[in-house]
C-alpha cells in the first residue's frame, strides 16, 4: 500500500476493479431498497479500467511520520480510466503540509498547516462510457482524517431522502474538493509519562467543501464552504 511506505513513494499502477453499488434492502419490504432514488438508479456492477501514476513522500522529510512537528510532506496522483472498462474519467488529487516549531517552551510548540484537494471529470470516449461519473468514482470528505468536525461524508451534494440509518439525504460525493488545515500543537504538559509517549494537546481550524464541476467553480466553492474549530489530543 503507497500510504504504508516507509519511504517516499513513485508508482505507476494499472488496475481493473469490478465493482457492485448494492443499495440496502427496505427492513420491513423486502422488494424495496431503503436508499434514496439517485443512489438506487446507480445501482449495480461495473468495471473500472485505469492507469493511475502517483508520488507520495510519506512524511520521509519530517521528523517523525505519524506525529511530525517538523518537516513537510506532499502528494499527488493522477488517474485516467476508460475502455475497456465501463466507466471513463481523469481524476487528479495533491496536497501539501508545513509543520515548524516556533517555541522551546514546554518541550516545543508546532504551527502546522495542510491543503488538499482534487477533481474527476468524466469521459466518454466517443459515447462508449458515461456522461457523468460514478458514486464509486466520485470524492467524499468529512471525518477526522479530512475535515474534522464533520461526519464522514458529512459535507457535499446530498440526495432529499436517504436510508432509514442516514441522517438527512444518502451522501452522493462530488466532483471538485478542497480541504484547508491551520493548528498548532504542543507537548502534553504535567504528566511526563504522557509527553514522553507522543502525546500533545492541539487546536486547530479547518475549511473545506465539496461540490460538482456542473457550476462555476469559484462560485460553488464560495457557497459551499464549510467550516470548523476546536482542539484535542494527538497520540504518537
Amino acid at each position: 500500500v503507497p500510504e504504508s511506505s516507509r519511504d517516499a513513494y513513485v508508482g505507476l499502477e494499472w488496475s481493473a476493479a469490478f465493482r457492485d453499488v448494492m443499495p440496502r434492502r427496505h427492513p420491513t419490504l423486502p422488494f424495496a431498497c431503503d436508499a434514496s432514488p439517485e443512489i438506487v438508479a446507480q445501482a449495480g456492477p461495473s468495471w473500472k479500467h485505469s492507469l493511475m501514476y502517483q508520488h507520495r513522500l510519506n512524511n520521509s522529510l519530517c521528523d517523525d511520520r505519524y506525529n511530525p512537528t517538523a518537516g513537510v510532506d506532499a502528494h499527488w496522483a493522477w488517474e485516467v480510466a476508460g475502455p475497456p472498462g465501463d466507466v471513463g474519467f481523469v481524476k487528479g488529487t495533491g496536497g501539501a503540509a508545513l509543520h515548524v516549531p516556533v517555541a522551546d517552551a514546554m518541550g516545543g510548540i508546532s504551527l502546522h498547516a495542510s491543503v488538499n484537494g482534487g477533481f474527476i471529470r468524466p469521459v466518454t470516449y466517443g459515447g462508449l462510457c458515461p456522461a457523468t461519473t460514478s458514486v464509486s468514482d466520485r470524492f467524499y470528505v468529512g471525518g477526522p482524517i479530512q475535515l474534522r468536525g464533520f461526519m464522514h461524508s458529512g459535507i457535499g451534494p446530498r440526495a432529499e431522502t436517504g436510508g432509514k440509518s442516514t441522517a438527512g439525504g444518502d451522501a452522493l460525493g462530488g466532483d471538485l474538493f478542497y480541504t484547508a488545515t491551520v493548528a498548532a500543537s504542543m507537548p502534553f504538559p504535567g504528566i511526563s509519562l504522557l509527553r514522553d509517549n507522543g502525546m500533545r494537546l492541539f487546536a486547530f481550524a479547518n475549511a473545506g467543501t465539496l461540490t460538482g464541476l456542473d457550476a462555476t467553480p469559484a462560485t460553488a466553492i464560495l457557497r459551499s464552504t464549510r467550516a470548523a474549530a476546536g482542539g484535542g489530543l494527538v497520540v504518537g
